[in-house]
């Protein structure tokens, strides 16, 4: 697959990689439904530029996964 990639495509790739290896496969976001991230937006909503969530969003979805 890298053979396709250029430049930085291979880097990520080869991050992406490692990455997948430490982890194990592991994703923060898999308990979530779209329902579930929306809400977290809505609630959390502020002072933000539209179209990015502010850093209360991700500490609100995450900390489940911390505790």
């Amino acid at each position: 697959m890298t053979k396709d990639l250029e430049g930085g495509g291979v880097i990520k790739s080869h991050f992406n990689d490692l990455l997948s290896e430490y982890t194990g496969g592991y994703s923060a976001c898999d308990r979530y439904q779209d329902d579930d991230i929306e809400r977290a937006i809505s609630l959390h909503e502020g002072d933000t530029i539209p179209g990015f969530p502010s850093a209360d969003v991700f500490i609100y979805l995450i900390q489940p996964a911390l505790e």
